[in-house]
């Protein structure tokens, strides 16, 4: 827009390719070879400086070759994190990061002008409200094609359906060569920052998103399962068994449970997990066990047990909570991986919780008794006193 010719536009060309090949060749040959000669000297603080000195090196030269410090500085991240030594970079140099990154965010909220805010506030939350749905939704489509859970699709979409930090880097270079100017420039910087800001309280309404969809009749249609509001178990089952979660556990209890004829229904917010279940011929439906309208249409109100086999501890924890509101006379069976998400699970309301933690102790502490010889009482009153010795804090 500024009246370039081609030899030029054909210049700016040819040193980016010169600095992008440059940064190539000092990635792959030179600075694996002072990394190399400074981790030598055994001294941290030479690694250090060596580190420093490839990173503020290659920005330096970027800016001669009409790149911004900023930019630059990002290829020399790059150029150093794809050596042999990153992880020591990164080791050595976790203090720094965390300072850097505070004086990087504050210097992010120096850039925001209030003053201005009012008059900008119907573009800006237009911006803001198309960055998180566009975001969301083309991680939410990328995490589909993936096969991943459609909870974890959302909780994905959720959590990085803002603008990362390096939009500022690239922002700032907009307005220096005049491509974001103005009041555009001023409303999208603002709705960056609200964007970040408003992550934490998005994150808190993920898993209640994830249930929302999970009520969605064609989408459930789409992926191939059968959603609560479809069936409704409440009316046929009653003293039952209701399985949340068809991972391995969920699985063997209710191949077990089919085989005794005791009735059962298994829950999973996993498509894969209940295509699986329904293959195998056991009834599943697709839908959140957090939810009181789900448990109501599961029939917790006839449920003889509820066996919580979610892997998320923190939808374990809604689940066995909620669970316990609407029954206080069911019985309430639940795994956790450690033993303090057993005592936050029976704080909520469960009759028993299995920690996986105690339990492979168990298992490691049967394995090596048995394997010096130990008699069976021996065994067995070890393992007792491991089990009563936690029974405190897991139930």
């Amino acid at each position: 827009g500024r009246g370039g010719t081609s030899k030029e536009a054909l210049l700016t060309l040819g040193t980016a390719a010169g600095l992008l090949c440059g940064a190539l060749l000092v990635a792959k040959f030179l600075s694996p070879l002072l990394l190399r000669v400074a981790s030598r000297a055994r001294q941290r603080d030479v690694f250090v400086l060596a580190v420093a000195v490839i990173c503020f090196g290659i920005a330096w030269v970027a800016s001669y070759a009409g790149v911004s410090v900023a930019l630059g500085a990002f290829l020399a991240g790059l150029v150093v994190s794809g050596s042999e030594f990153r992880h020591q970079a990164l080791s050595d140099l976790i203090p720094l990061r965390e300072v850097l990154s505070s004086v990087f965010f504050v210097s992010i909220g120096m850039l925001l002008d209030t003053t201005n805010f009012p008059g900008l506030m119907r573009p800006t939350l237009l911006l803001l409200a198309a960055i998180l749905a566009g975001k969301f939704t083309l991680l939410f489509v990328t995490a589909a094609l993936m096969r991943l859970p459609l909870r974890v699709c959302v909780l994905t979409g959720v959590a990085l359906c803002q603008v990362g930090e390096f939009s500022f880097v690239l922002l700032k270079g907009g307005k220096a060569v005049g491509l974001v100017t103005g009041s555009f420039f001023e409303s999208l910087l603002i709705a960056i920052i609200l964007s970040m800001l408003v992550t934490p309280f998005l994150l808190r309404l993920g898993p209640r998103v994830a249930a929302g969809v999970g009520r969605i009749t064609p989408l459930t249609r789409l992926l191939q399962v059968e959603s609560l509001e479809e069936q409704h178990p409440v009316e046929v089952l009653s003293d039952h068994v209701i399985i949340a979660g068809y991972g391995v556990a969920g699985r063997e209890l209710a191949r077990a449970l089919e085989r005794c004829h005791m009735p059962y229904v298994v829950v999973d917010l996993n498509v894969d997990n209940v295509r699986l279940a329904t293959r195998d011929g056991y009834r599943a439906y697709f839908a959140d066990v957090t939810s009181p309208d789900v448990l109501e249409h599961l029939g917790i109100a006839k449920a003889r047990e509820l066996v919580v086999t979610i892997n998320d501890p923190e939808a374990a924890l809604r689940a066995v909570r909620q669970s316990r509101r609407m029954s206080s006379s069911l019985k309430i069976i639940a795994r956790a991986p450690y033993l303090e998400d057993g005592a936050r699970l029976r704080a909520a309301g469960a009759t028993k919780v299995v920690v996986a933690e105690v339990e492979s102790a168990v298992e490691i502490v049967r394995q090596i008794l048995t394997g010096h010889g130990a008699d069976t009482g021996t065994v067995d009153e070890r393992l007792g006193r491991i089990r009563s010795r936690h029974s405190g804090d897991a139930g």
